[in-house]
């Protein structure tokens, strides 16, 4: 209903047009008859939402992977935790961890595809993700300990 109601609008607009243009004595071009004013607007729109959409992501996109890595690590520990509270020590690997399950396959990789680094230290353990850059050691690690 309102896509009859929006063609509807549209059509007496573009007849507005075309007649005020008639009125001022200019002619209809071929351009004006096949791409009406209100397609080319739609067109201006359209294009204007996609790249606002667009800059969106990419403004957010590091954003989502570093809190979908952070979640990650949270996970990591909360098994490791749980597996040296069951066994008393810290698996050797996370490897280890995900032994055969397939949901998660993913803990070895952050969410930029570099793998997590797991340290046993003394009496704990670190969690590391290389972050965006894949180097470690620079300022856009994380570091769960």
């Amino acid at each position: 209903m309102i896509d009859i109601i929006k063609s509807i609008f549209f059509f007496l607009f573009d007849i507005a047009i075309f007649k005020k243009r008639v009125d001022k004595g200019k002619s209809v071009k071929w351009f004006d008859i096949i791409i009406s004013p209100s397609i080319r607007y739609s067109i201006i729109i359209a294009l204007i939402l996609i790249l606002c959409f667009s800059i969106f992501r990419i403004l957010t996109f590091d954003y989502f992977k570093t809190q979908n890595t952070i979640h990650r690590l949270d996970e990591i520990k909360t098994a490791i935790e749980k597996y040296e509270s069951q066994t008393g020590a810290y698996p050797r690997t996370i490897d280890q961890l995900i032994g055969s399950r397939p949901l998660r396959k993913d803990w070895g990789f952050d969410a930029w595809g570099n793998p997590i680094v797991y340290t046993i230290l003394d009496k704990s353990f670190e969690l590391l993700s290389a972050g965006k850059d894949g180097k470690v050691n620079t300022e856009d690690d994380i570091i769960l300990k």
